[in-house]
């Protein structure tokens, strides 16, 4: 009786501790779930094998979309890449925990999402299972190619900011040479009597001037300065950009050929802009055309009527899919290899074609070929220069006491004699501080300088001339080589002082001066009357 009696307590008390153990389990699973619900993170419960959806809370039935008892592949269906969600396994079986591992998941929506997973290998109903909680990092990961794009924008602004202080030291060493070439090539042409010579003098001149047309160029795509609109010729825009890739063009063996309508109508538009949009194209292609065997082929064809001026660029290079093609205007986007190209030059040519309320479009196939056709609204017709701007700029009206200031000897003389030859008396004067001191010994009629000198600059010149003698600083006629520099930017426009750029063009050179003379004795006559 004792015996069985001690039966029935012990298993009253293993009952009893059944119902405990029950109640405690419960008590824990209800904790542990209101926990879990409370968190804003989906997490959910899966079972290693099978898998099957064990446990849901609220934010991963609204975000993924998952219900408990879910099994295969449909338990897996937010996963982007189920090789992702095996490499997780591995790493949970083998370290019993992960954190911020990174996978792509798409929510209830169909959106996709960059996530962070974080998981832990616990037991659940006596089955292996994985816990894991799910941060959305979409946005975050969006902020970081933002910042990264905006990164590699400034990047490529600094670099062209050092472009541009490059290319202006050079352009002014270039542009002395140059203008002394340009100058004695065009006596030479203007006072020779042998036609021999002058052929001579007219083949350096020609190839002189290639050469400054190209600087300029480069200065133009360099400077940073708001667009100023005026009448274009685009058939001399594409001949200036063949003429700045001609080198790379003809090394890769491309074959160019125009097909340039004349006459056409003016573009009312930046020509610096305009230049910026065609050279992108140019070099788009010769990039492109790099990538197919001969024969290379680049066309470049314009057109007009009385509404519009057509630009069309191909060639037959290797062409684009469509995927690549329905994104070729889209900023920063590139197929091409790091150092290769930004992805903005595209993006940036339509900028420009859509400001001058114009379109681009692109015709292309894989393996067909490019087309790039730009449509421009033809502009105001420019009024064809004077008879007298054409040919030999007329004498003075009178002669001139002219003072020439140069560090360069031979950019002085070369103006000294051009000056000369007009019939001027002409002084010269190596830097500003000659120029100052020739000034107090002689009566000077104008004042020919360069801006950038060591020293006192043109600019200082300037402002000393203000204080020594007023009315000659009124007098002043800037040459420069460079303008790129802000302060001399800034100096010209407050100054309003009369510039003419390196390398000079004899004739418009002297025609300024004379206009210079012309203006000075008209102000002098209505003194006097006065």
């Amino acid at each position: 009786m004792q015996s069985v009696g001690r039966d029935i307590s012990d298993r009253v008390l293993a009952e009893q501790a059944r119902i405990e153990a029950e109640k405690l389990l419960a008590e824990r699973e209800a904790q542990f779930r209101a926990i879990a619900e409370g968190v804003p993170l989906p997490i959910t419960i899966s079972a290693i094998e099978g898998p099957e959806i064990l446990f849901v809370n609220e934010p991963a039935r609204k975000t993924l979309g998952i219900e408990v008892g879910q099994i295969g592949a449909e338990a897996t269906a937010t996963w982007e890449d189920l090789s992702r969600r095996d490499d997780l396994l591995r790493l949970l079986l083998r370290d019993g925990i992960v954190d911020a591992f990174e996978a792509g998941m798409t929510n209830m929506q169909g959106s996709r999402m960059d996530t962070l997973v974080s998981a832990r290998l616990i037991t659940q109903a006596g089955r292996s299972a994985m816990l894991a909680a799910v941060t959305d990092i979409t946005r975050q990961r969006e902020a970081e190619a933002e910042i990264a794009r905006q990164r590699e924008t400034l990047y490529q602004s600094e670099k062209l900011s050092a472009l541009g202080s490059l290319l202006a030291g050079v352009a002014h060493e270039l542009n002395n040479p140059l203008s002394v070439v340009i100058g004695y090539s065009s006596m030479l042409k203007e006072f020779s009597t042998d036609k021999a010579t002058v052929g001579r003098a007219d083949k350096i001149h020609a190839a002189a001037e290639r050469c400054s047309r190209i600087v300029r160029t480069f200065l133009a795509m360099a400077r940073k300065k708001p667009p100023t609109r005026g009448a274009v010729d685009i058939n001399e825009v594409v001949v200036a950009s063949l003429e700045l890739a001609a080198y790379s063009l003809r090394s890769a063996g491309v074959e160019i050929r125009t097909e340039l309508a004349e006459p056409l109508p003016n573009i009312w538009g930046d020509r610096d802009q305009l230049h910026q949009v065609i050279t992108n194209l140019v070099v788009n292609a010769q990039q492109a055309l790099l990538q197919v065997p001969h024969p290379r082929r680049l066309t470049i064809v314009t057109t007009g009527d009385g509404d519009a001026v057509e630009v069309v660029v191909a060639d037959n290079g290797p062409g684009m899919p469509e995927t690549v093609r329905a994104r070729a205007f889209e900023p920063f986007y590139t197929t091409k290899m790091a150092g290769e190209g930004t992805g903005v030059g595209l993006s940036v040519c339509q900028g420009i074609v859509t400001a001058h309320d114009g379109s681009i479009e692109l015709d292309s196939t894989q393996g067909g070929g490019a087309r790039f056709t730009v449509r421009l609204p033809s502009g105001k017709a420019e009024t064809a220069p004077a008879p007298e701007a054409a040919g030999r700029a007329p004498p003075a009206p009178s002669a001139a006491r002219i003072l020439v200031v140069d560090d360069d000897a031979d950019i002085a003389s070369m103006i000294a004699e051009m000056l000369r030859r007009d019939g001027h008396d002409v002084t010269i004067a190596d830097d500003a501080n000659a120029a100052l001191k020739a000034v107090r010994d002689e009566g000077i009629d104008l004042l020919i300088s360069d801006i950038r000198m060591p020293g006192l600059d043109g600019p200082g010149l300037y402002r000393a001339l203000a204080q020594l003698r007023p009315g000659l600083a009124n007098r002043l006629l800037f040459v420069t080589g460079d303008t790129l520099a802000p302060e001399i930017d800034r100096f010209i426009g407050e100054t309003g002082a009369p510039v003419i750029e390196k390398p000079l063009d004899p004739q418009t050179f002297r025609r300024l001066v004379m206009e210079r003379l012309r203006a000075m004795e008209t102000s002098a006559m209505e003194e006097v009357k006065a």
